[in-house]
């Protein structure tokens, strides 16, 4: 936009379809964006009720020409001549206009404090996975005992209209990264049981399945299962046996469910019989191991044990759809890829104004207007907007970006995910 005098205007000179820029920040007027096309009077009447005297418009996104002053005086009401009225009326706009304001900061601080909350009860629950983890051999029946609890709790939050919400773990060693992964597989594959209408007994299995998934790794050496180089044959052939040796462990488990037993026997089976360690097709796998695997196939190309080798969320769901159909359940994988939505919480994306953010949330009845992080240098990152797209119809999303073609410092503000945790909660109800 040039920085000319003649491309600034006075509020009175507005119409629909001029491309405007407000001077003022985003707590200063009753818009999201500083940039946007006017397509309403309401809009106008809004700047001037909020004192906006005058404001930059960009000639090549506008759709006509700004009001000449001349023709804006033929169109002008005239003037109010009761004083009393007058200042009543001025005095019902101001409180009404501060009401607005007031409303729509408690709704953006109302959506941090979920999405924090959300993140300590997540980080909260994988610190109960690891004790889970490391009891199951000296204390097998507290370890399903807390593991249950976990599931159970899990189960009724997402049975409870809940959305998905993505944040970013920092400085994280692998071995915890392993429980956030148990955790992450958990989450996403009940995501997928939701929506498949599971009974919450079969939620239950599915979710205590998901989450001992890979418990077989104990006994295979953390130079293979922590390698990020490739592995070599008898490395693999090794790493093969983790389903065998987690279902040895779990089925001496007392109480632990058959159909999760079976999920730990079968996360790396493929629908096309080229999985291990059975190499089972088809209807021979148990419908909750196929749920898991989709879990565990997605959560493992967005958290690749060598970080630069993570897909983006965008990314990962792209390949799991154009090159793994004939290794996953097509109809489950349909699910999955329906319920993470257009665009995954932690994509990176770039805004039709411009504007870069990270999809934090999803809507799941609306799933083209997901919960966005704003990037905006003149908001310290800590206090960063956290925007409902579908509030804003004017400004889309126009396309998902990869960290490396961000600029630095947006790169640094939002800060792309390192590696991705999927937890849940109640969506966040707009303020009245």
């Amino acid at each position: 936009m040039s920085e000319e005098s003649e491309d600034i205007i006075t509020v009175d000179q507005l119409q629909p379809g001029i491309y405007i820029l407000l001077p003022n920040k985003w707590f200063d007027h009753p818009f999201f964006f500083n940039k946007f096309k006017i397509r309403t009077q309401a809009q106008i009447k809004k700047l001037k009720e909020y004192g906006i005297k005058s404001v930059r418009f960009d000639p090549d996104k506008s759709d006509c020409e700004p009001l000449s002053l001349a023709t804006k005086v033929v169109q002008q009401e005239a003037p109010l001549t009761e004083e009393e009225r007058v200042a009543q009326e001025e005095a019902a706009r101001e409180a009404q206009l501060e009401k607005e304001r007031q409303e729509r900061i408690e709704r953006l601080k109302k959506r941090r404090e979920d999405m924090n909350s959300c993140e300590k009860h997540y980080q909260e629950e994988v610190k109960k996975v690891k004790n889970v983890m490391k009891s199951i051999y000296s204390e097998p029946a507290q370890a399903i005992q807390d593991a249950v609890e976990i599931i159970d709790k899990t189960v009724d939050d997402l049975l409870d209209n809940s959305e998905v919400v993505v944040n970013v773990i920092n400085d994280k060693s692998m071995e915890e990264n392993t429980y956030f992964h148990c955790m992450n597989v958990s989450v996403l594959a009940l995501l997928i049981g939701k929506e498949y209408a599971l009974e919450k007994e079969d939620m239950r299995a599915l979710g205590m399945g998901a989450l001992f998934h890979d418990v077989g790794k104990n006994k295979i050496p953390t130079t293979i299962t922590l390698k990020k180089e490739p592995l070599l044959p008898a490395e693999r052939k090794f790493l093969h046996f983790h389903p065998q040796y987690g279902a040895d462990i779990v089925t001496k488990v007392e109480h632990f469910p058959p159909a999760a037993v079976d999920i730990v026997w079968q996360h790396h089976e493929k629908n096309n019989g080229k999985g291990y360690p059975r190499g089972l097709k088809d209807n021979q796998i148990n419908i909750l191991a196929k749920i898991t695997a989709i879990a565990n196939n997605y959560d493992n190309l967005c958290n690749h044990l060598d970080r630069n080798k993570s897909l983006t969320p965008f990314e990962s769901l792209s390949f799991m759809y154009n090159y793994q159909k004939q290794e996953l359940d097509p109809q489950l994988l349909t699910i999955f890829i329906h319920r993470l939505g257009v665009y995954p919480p932690g994509t990176l994306v770039q805004l039709s104004d411009g504007t870069y953010g990270v999809v934090v949330s999803i809507n799941p009845n609306d799933l083209l207007h997901p919960h966005i992080i704003l990037y905006d240098p003149d908001i310290p990152k800590e206090e960063a907007i956290i925007w409902d797209t579908a509030e804003e119809k004017d400004v889309k999303i126009e396309k998902s970006v990869r960290p490396g073609n961000l600029p630095e410092e947006v790169c640094i503000y939002l800060s792309p995910k390192s590696n991705l945790q999927y937890s849940y909660s109640t969506p966040t109800k707009n303020v009245s």
